[in-house]
Parts: C-alpha cells; sequence; structure tokens
C-alpha cells in the first residue's frame, strides 16, 4: 500500500476526502501542546506537580496514556515515515511515542520512577518546563516560519 494516498481516491475501499495533515500542522500542533505544557509547568508548578502525582497513583491512566502513545506513534509512522529534512524529527517524534506506549505498559514502574524525580525537585521541575516551552518554540517555528 502507497502513502499518502490522494485526495478523493478509493484505495482500499475508503474514500479519502481529505488530504493528510501536512508536516506543517503536526509541528503546529507539537509545538502549541508542548509549549502550553511548559507555560503551565511554570506558572502552576503545584498543580502540575499534582497532576504527576496523581497520574502516578493510577494503573489505569498508565495504561490509557500507554495505549494513547502507541495510536499516535503508529499513526505518526504509517502516514509520516520521512526520513530527510527536517521532517525526519516528526518520524522520530512518532517512534519515540510508540516506544514510550509500548513502556508504559511493559514497564509502568520505571516511568513512576521517573515522574517522581521530576516531582521531588525543584531545579527538575524548573529544567523541565524551560525544556517543554523552547522544544515548543522550536516546533512553532518550524511549523509557521521554517
Amino acid at each position: 500500500m502507497k502513502y499518502p494516498v490522494q485526495a478523493g481516491s478509493t484505495e482500499g475501499g475508503i474514500s479519502q476526502g481529505k488530504k493528510n495533515m501536512s508536516d506543517l500542522q503536526i509541528f503546529q500542533v507539537f509545538g502549541l501542546s508542548i509549549f502550553t505544557v511548559g507555560l503551565g509547568m511554570l506558572s502552576s508548578p503545584e498543580y502540575f506537580k499534582k497532576v504527576l502525582r496523581d497520574f502516578a497513583q493510577s494503573p489505569a491512566v498508565i495504561f490509557i496514556c500507554g495505549i494513547m502513545a502507541i495510536v499516535i506513534g503508529y499513526l505518526i509512522i504509517a502516514f509520516n515515515s520521512v526520513w530527510i529534512g527536517a521532517d525526519v524529527i516528526i518520524t522520530i517524534f512518532g517512534w519515540l511515542a510508540l516506544l514510550k506506549g509500548i513502556a508504559l505498559i511493559l514497564f509502568p514502574g520505571n516511568f513512576l520512577q521517573l515522574s517522581k524525580s521530576i516531582v521531588r525537585k525543584k531545579e527538575n521541575f524548573a529544567a523541565t518546563s524551560v525544556f517543554c516551552m523552547a522544544l515548543g518554540i522550536f516546533f512553532l517555528y518550524l511549523g509557521y516560519f521554517a
């Protein structure tokens, strides 16, 4: 099967009324969401620490997040597997999401330890929030200006 399928195609019996999401739109979505999380962590640290603590306390949430990461990672890899130019970043994020989802389901304890270490030290939390904001700005730049 070839990807991407042309708009209006019925390849495989499925009508494709719209084109796939563009690389620019993917960078925009990644950038906006990652930047917003980083800004939220910086502006409301106690709230986000509670979110991470609650996340660590709920096996069901960890499982659902694992499944979601697998689905998102797979979709990115299936529809945007590009290994040249800036688009390789999207492909790498797809693989990272897929691997994270698998790891969340197979090794949830390791992710619990990671989230606890982020919450435990103020420096880790601040560094994580700044990193998220910087990465978000980088993706927004790629989505809107590159």
